[in-house]
């Protein structure tokens, strides 16, 4: 799902330089994320979200919704489960308008632009803490 995912995306922002398109099972395993996710009524997986947490910031790492179940709500609602009492970090392709409406309307505001590797351009969005 996540290959589909970033693929989908790959093809909005004009480059397949997204690291996500090439990380192996071993290495996305290995990574220290938490998860949340969304089954279908057959039980498959269709959505997911992985994130950090310090106590102080929740960092999304990835947000990925397989190309067949997108517009349903899912991303939505899994960045809505997420904690506003602590400041919320995700980044996303600058061309992917769709992404960056979601986190917008969500609360986040664009920090700044940065070109990971060349000819991939990121927009980082940072959502502040409910106090």
């Amino acid at each position: 799902m996540q290959r589909a995912a970033y693929r989908a995306e790959a093809d909005l922002i004009g480059s397949d330089r997204i690291p996500q398109l090439t990380e192996s099972l071993e290495a996305l395993q290995a990574r220290s994320l938490d998860w949340l996710g969304v089954r279908d009524g057959a039980n498959r997986i269709v959505a997911a979200l992985a994130y950090t947490d310090d106590g102080a910031t929740v960092d999304i790492d990835r947000l990925v919704v397989a190309p067949n179940s997108l517009r349903r709500g899912y991303g939505r609602a899994l960045v809505a489960t997420l904690d506003s009492v602590r400041t919320a970090l995700v980044s996303t392709g600058r061309d992917n308008h769709p992404a960056r409406a979601l986190y917008e309307s969500l609360g986040f505001r664009k920090t700044h632009d940065e070109e990971v590797v060349s000819g991939l351009v990121i927009t980082h969005f940072r959502r502040e803490a409910v106090t």
